[in-house]
């Protein structure tokens, strides 16, 4: 089953004790004071908005590693690996409860600029989508090419039915990858997309 960002860990660091709590689909504490623990961010958020805890900015949401990750994106042809799968809707979620990030407008800008030139890209990628690499996308960007790859595969799988065999399988666990589907007879492999 793919997750979605809600279920993406993040940490939290209790700002008084917690006592024990069961939910939905984790347990939190008993956590003292200033004990740091990853939580799905659904469950963060939900502690944030209670005032027990603080969260802690995840790493790749630095400023100078947004800045890395941005300058990457604009110049060089490929995506960068630096950025988590729900990169954008992590922030989203997490930019709209009021107190959960500092410095929320400049964090803003950078994975806005990051996002319009990861579409930028591939806006171009899919000009030959066949011979495209998406490796690194993001949930977003996946959503936008979605439809046009499926059609790809589709129409691919159509000339060729039997030419091919996979090396892995594409299962909803494993979700979708960037690997390549070897050709019996020879031919430029054909790319698959993999949900990390």
């Amino acid at each position: 089953m793919l997750n979605s960002a809600e279920d993406e860990l993040v940490k939290v660091t209790s700002i008084r004790p917690i006592p024990r709590m069961d939910l939905m689909s984790c347990q939190v504490g008993p956590m003292a004071t200033h004990y740091q623990a990853e939580l799905p961010l659904w469950a963060a958020l939900i502690l944030l908005e209670n005032s027990l805890v603080h969260l802690v900015k995840p790493d790749w949401m630095d400023e100078e590693k947004l800045r890395e990750a941005h300058k990457f994106e604009q110049d060089e042809e490929e995506f960068s690996s630096s950025l988590p799968f729900y990169y954008y809707e992590m922030f989203q979620t997490m930019g709209a409860v009021p107190g959960a990030l500092e410095d929320v407008a400049g964090v803003r800008e950078l994975i806005n600029a990051i996002h319009y030139n990861r579409m930028r890209k591939i806006e171009e990628k899919l000009k030959e989508p066949e011979k495209a690499s998406f490796r690194n996308i993001g949930s977003i960007e996946l959503e936008r090419i979605r439809d046009v790859w499926q059609e790809v595969l589709r129409l691919k799988t159509k000339r060729a039915p039997q030419r091919h065999s996979r090396k892995r399988n594409l299962s909803r666990e494993s979700g979708l990858g960037i690997d390549d589907l070897a050709l019996d007879d020879g031919e430029r492999p054909i790319r698959r997309l993999r949900m990390q």
